[in-house]
This record gives C-alpha cells, structure tokens and sequence, in this order.
C-alpha cells in the first residue's frame, strides 16, 4: 500500500491510495476529511505533498495499516456529509430548530429541553436509514429496527418516533404535501424491542421501592439541600421523577378543597399526556395523612431538589432508582394506610387497576390476608 500525489487544478493536488490484492494493482482517491489524519493539508506545494506522499509510504507496515484506517474513516464522512447534506440540509435543521422554540420547548427547561437530544439521535436515524418524509411510514419497520438495533426501550423509541414525526410534518408542509405519521411500535414488533433492551447491558431492571422507613435512615447521608424533601415528596404522592420536578412551576400544581368529601385535593399536571385535551391531563391526590401535609408544605415552599441517581444508590441496598417513591406507593397506600387498589389507581394517574397491578405491586414482599382462618 503506498500514496501518489497528481496535479489537480493549477496549483492543486489530490492524493491517491494504491493498494494491491492478489497482484492486482488498484487505486481510489483520498477523501479530503481523511488529509488531516494523514499529514496533508491544502496549503502545501504540490512538490510538499509528493515528499509528504514519499514519507509515508517509507513507514513501518503497522503505520500504514493505521493509516489505511484513516482513509476508510474519510470515505465514511465524506458519505455521511453527503446523505446528511440531501437528507439533513443545515437550513431546514436550523429552520426546524427554531420552530421548536417556537412550539415552547425552551432548551433550558429540564423536561421540555429533552426533545433536543432525542432530535440529535433522530438525525442519526435518518443519516443511517437515508430516508425522505415522504416515505418514513412505509418504511416504519425498518425504523423499528434501527431502535431495535441500537438497543432503545419502547418508551425511548415512542419519543424519538414523535420527534421524526414532527420534523417529518414540518418538512412536509413546507412543501405544501401530507405527511403520514410512523405510529408507535405494538405487537411483537413492539415486544422484540422491549427483549433486546432487556437483554442489553444497558438496562438493569425497574426500581425497588424506595419505603419512608429505607428514607428516614439515609437522611443524615442526604447532605444536598432540598434532596430529602424531593424523595419524601415522591413517596407520599405517588409521583413520577419528571412530575415532582415539575412542581417547582406553580402552573403544574393546585391546592383545592373537595367540599364532598371534606379534604384538600393535591392537583397535578400530566405533562405526559400530552395525545389528550389539557384539561383532561391532572390527577388528584387527596391529602388524608400527615406526611401527605408535610410533603405539601415542602411543594409550596419550592424546598426540593432532585438527588443524583449515585447518590441515593450509594446509599441504599438494593437496586432503587428515582422512580422508587412511586413505585412502593401502592403498597404503602393498601398494606399500610389500608386504602383500597381502586383509589390508589387514581392517584396514580392510571387508567385501569390492571396497570396499577402490573406494574406497582411489590413481587418481592408476600401477599397475604390475616382476615383468613
């Protein structure tokens, strides 16, 4: 393998790679992303690049392998830039960017400056793939595929879908045409991109329950303000990690009382469900015990901060993630406070108690009724 360096232009140059299989002599031209790793450059003479060329194809056999790879590397960027340069044009990118700050997705917010890096990934989508708006529904399996392949859950892989779609229907309608939305994947489609996260190094199970007495003894370890408060908060309402971050905005968030039932309802935005009408998107959690009070008093005095994930695994046995207060709200709710499934369904935003069953009930602790014999 060796370099040949050839007039291109007046005072160019273009570098050739000469390889040679089985006797036969071949050769392809050095991308100019690959010149860096080389050593060349466009300010040099053309007699530089030729001393340059000569110079390299002295080294030693292990150099010209790396810079074998090198050149590969170029080829594949320059292909990139290309499909990215037909499928991705830097203006539309930019034009789409702004129309997202225009729908109120404000980078700098935590929830909704997420679809951001979910519409980075998107674009690798669409590098990798090469595929036109127009035809991301008829090719909808292969999307799937390409989450399958990268090892995304289906939760990941409904999120990202929603932001191809709104760059598809934003491309689209600048074009005046109908775009046909990708749909979610379901079904066994849905279920081979559920195994493959499972089965990936990535994904390490759904949380413990995080209980107030597991709480109460890590406290003192808790040394960022706020970060006891958040934990007590997500245990006491049942709450996802994004909906108690939530509660530092007033908006997401009302007191009322329940005249009917005599007690004062804790009112929150959902802000994930975003498929159905706003006024439909709160859950109410009536407030029956004292704890429920003191997590209130945290929530209006904004006297919370979310812990790190390493934090409270540090100090907790067990695999117990942010989303742990919730998920032992229903067992501290029926075994402890002796509310019944069909209320604590409620409160957690569910919409049917098979839900609620299926995914909070603790497995690890034994279901037994000391009414029976």
């Amino acid at each position: 393998m060796g370099y040949e360096v050839y007039k291109s232009g007046k005072d160019g140059f273009r570098v050739i790679e000469v390889t040679y299989k089985n006797g036969t002599r071949s050769k392809r031209t050095v991308k100019k992303e690959a010149w860096a790793g080389l050593g060349f450059n466009q300010d040099m003479s053309r007699q530089q690049a030729k001393e340059h060329a000569s110079q390299l194809n002295s080294e030693s056999l292990f150099k010209r392998e790396m810079n074998k790879k090198i050149v590969n590397i170029g080829d594949r960027l320059a292909k990139r830039n290309l499909i990215e340069s037909v499928f991705l044009p830097e203006p539309l990118v930019q034009a789409f960017e702004d129309h997202l700050l225009e729908l109120g997705y404000d980078p700098s917010d935590k929830l909704k400056g997420k679809i951001y890096s979910r519409w980075n990934t998107v674009q690798k989508l669409i590098s990798d793939l090469s595929i036109s708006p127009e035809k991301y529904a008829k090719n909808s399996i292969q999307i799937y595929r390409w989450m399958q392949k990268n090892e995304y859950s289906p939760d990941t892989a409904k999120k990202l879908i929603r932001v191809l779609n709104l760059w598809g229907e934003f491309v689209l309608d600048r074009e005046e045409k109908v775009y046909a939305s990708v749909k979610p994947p379901h079904g066994e489609l849905k279920q081979d991109i559920r195994d493959t996260y499972m089965d990936s190094d990535s994904y390490q199970g759904e949380s413990d329950p995080l209980t107030p007495e597991m709480l109460k003894k890590i406290k003192k370890d808790l040394t960022v303000e706020g970060n006891y408060e958040w934990l007590f908060i997500s245990i006491w309402f049942g709450l996802r990690p994004s909906e108690v971050d939530s509660l530092v905005n007033s908006k997401n968030f009302e007191v009322k009382y329940d005249h009917e039932n005599e007690v004062d309802v804790l009112w929150v935005y959902q802000s994930k469900l975003g498929n159905i009408d706003r006024e439909k998107r709160w859950k109410l959690i009536p407030i029956l015990f004292s704890e429920q009070e003191t997590a209130l008093q945290f929530i209006e005095g904004k006297n919370f901060k979310r812990p790190l994930l390493k934090t409270l695994q540090k100090h907790t046995s067990g695999y117990i993630t942010l989303y742990g207060g919730r998920k032992g709200f229903q067992d501290l709710m029926c075994t402890v406070k002796n509310r019944t499934i069909y209320e604590v369904s409620q409160w957690l935003g569910h919409q049917s108690i098979n839900m609620t069953l299926a995914r909070y009930k603790n497995r690890k602790r034994v279901t037994l009724d000391k009414k029976v014999g």
